[in-house]
C-alpha cells in the first residue's frame, strides 16, 4: 500500500524531488547537482565571501577617502547574492512550477542577469583593486571579487551555449 507522500508525485518526478519532513515543500535534486544547480550555489558563496572581506578590511580613514569605491562594490556582491539566492531557491524548491510563474523565460533572465553581474562584478573589482588602501580585507574581497566574476562569466557562457530549444535548467 502506498503512502499519501508516494502517491502525490508522478513517477517521473518522485526520484528528482525530495520532500521536506511533512511539508508539501519538495526539493528538486536534479537542479540542485545540474550545472547551474552548482554555478549558482558558488556565486552565492563566493559573493557572500566577498562581502565578508569588505566588512573585515573596513578602515575609517580608508572609508573616508574611497567610501563610494567599497559601497559600489558591497552593492554589487550584495545584488549578486540576494539576486542568486532567490533565483537557488526559486528553482530548487521548485516555485517556477507550482506558483504560476511559467511566464518568466526562466534561461533568457539566468542569461541577461548573469551578463549583468559578471560586467558590474568585474568593474567593481577593478575600482576595488585601485583602492585598496593597504588594507588586507580589501585585497582579498578584490580576489574573490574576480574569482566571482570568472565563475559569474562561465555560467553565462553556459547558458549561452544551450540548445536554440530552450530547455529548463533544471529538467
Amino acid at each position: 500500500m502506498q503512502s499519501t507522500e508516494e502517491s502525490d508525485q508522478s513517477p517521473e518526478t518522485q526520484g528528482n524531488t525530495r520532500r521536506i519532513g511533512n511539508t508539501c515543500v519538495s526539493i528538486n535534486l536534479t537542479f540542485v547537482k545540474s550545472r547551474l544547480g552548482i554555478f549558482e550555489a558558488a556565486i552565492i558563496i563566493l559573493s557572500f565571501i566577498c562581502l565578508i572581506c569588505t566588512w573585515a578590511g573596513s578602515n575609517l580613514a580608508c572609508d573616508y577617502t574611497y567610501g563610494s569605491s567599497y559601497g559600489f562594490f558591497e552593492f554589487v556582491a550584495g545584488s549578486v547574492f540576494l539576486t542568486d539566492f532567490i533565483n537557488y531557491l526559486i528553482f530548487a524548491l521548485t516555485i517556477d512550477e507550482k506558483w504560476c510563474m511559467k511566464f518568466v523565460p526562466w534561461l533568457v533572465w539566468h542569461f541577461f542577469i548573469g551578463a549583468i553581474f559578471t560586467f558590474f562584478l568585474l568593474i567593481a573589482s577593478i575600482v576595488m583593486v585601485s583602492h585598496m588602501c593597504g588594507q588586507g580585507g580589501y585585497a582579498a574581497a578584490a580576489v574573490f571579487g574576480f574569482i566571482t566574476t570568472i565563475v559569474s562569466g562561465v555560467e553565462t557562457y553556459f547558458l549561452l551555449a544551450v540548445s536554440p530549444s530552450g530547455p529548463r535548467p533544471h529538467r
